[in-house]
């Protein structure tokens, strides 16, 4: 079985609601299935607020391959 590459980057792109933050998966068995500690299953959120925020994917046999971690320390300032 092939493991599973989680790389996760705070996106540039900006939306009103905040900025994005961003997974980039590669490996595993089939489509992939996504659980982000505020409880989403998209494979990106919004997020806006400061703090640690992380990710597990399953593949498609629903084995839980990795967990990624991200720390958000400063957002986009609006002007």
């Amino acid at each position: 079985m092939e493991h599973l590459i989680i790389e996760l980057a705070l996106n540039s792109s900006i939306t009103q609601a905040g900025s994005l933050l961003q997974s980039t998966v590669s490996g595993g068995v089939g489509s992939y299935t996504y659980l982000w500690n505020n409880f989403a299953t998209t494979p990106d959120i919004t997020i806006s607020s400061i703090g640690s925020y992380w990710l597990i994917i399953m593949d498609s046999l629903l084995c839980p391959i990795d967990t990624a971690y991200y720390e958000v320390t400063n957002l986009p300032t609006y002007i």
